[in-house]
């Protein structure tokens, strides 16, 4: 009869404990307060980097900042660690990437020295849209001066960078750019061009070029 008694006696000594410990890391801090929370780009499409910039006062330690989804209400990005500590003045400044479009609150969660946590919640702080599918159909225009030759972007759809390859071992990311051949012959000309904030749209084309001086 004694180990039931025994068992029953250390489960509720077990159970005493766990929630103490658990409540302990939830702690409000006396000695901390969040005096300001200021959120950079917060605003733009997916995906979108924001950046926060929050200023404590007290026994700071660090500031971790989650963004949350409105709707669901489920944290969908939330700063790094190492980028969350504060500086002697209390300025924790960080940053992360909103990965999809919607409307988000932002939770700035500030840590004691002596393990106590204090939050402050921005509501919608932040709105993104999700970006517009872009269709790049590229093209281009050249010609030919002796060895130099001169080439004219003609894509549609809105490029926003490009990379030439000459054939001859040399590039250039010029949007319009001009190339001396060291020798006559024919050359395989390729546009590369891409678009900002678009997934998978790099696009190329061809077109061979006589070099004949």
């Amino acid at each position: 009869m004694k180990r039931p008694i025994a068992l029953f006696l250390l489960l509720v000594l077990i159970g005493m404990v766990v929630p103490v410990e658990a409540a302990s890391n939830n702690v409000p801090c006396s000695n901390v307060t969040i005096s300001s929370l200021t959120i950079n780009h917060p605003s733009g499409v997916a995906p979108l980097k924001v950046g926060f910039v929050g200023i404590a006062k007290g026994s700071v330690k660090q500031a971790i900042y989650t963004v949350t989804d409105q709707k669901t209400g489920k944290v969908i990005a939330s700063s790094s660690s190492f980028c969350g500590m504060c500086t002697r003045l209390g300025i924790c400044s960080c940053s992360t990437i909103v990965p999809k479009a919607g409307t988000f609150d932002v939770t700035m969660k500030v840590y004691g020295k002596s393990g106590c946590i204090v939050t402050l919640v921005k509501k919608a702080a932040i709105v993104v849209t999700a970006a517009k599918p872009i269709k790049l159909y590229p093209g281009f225009s050249s010609s030919v001066s002796k060895r130099t030759i001169y080439l004219r972007d003609q894509t549609s759809g809105g490029a926003t960078s490009w990379k030439w390859s000459f054939g001859d071992g040399y590039y250039s990311t010029a949007k319009n750019p001009s190339h001396i051949y060291k020798k006559a012959g024919n050359y395989k000309v390729t546009l590369s061009v891409d678009a900002k904030n678009c997934i998978k749209c790099v696009k190329s084309i061809s077109k061979t070029v006589s070099i004949k001086r």
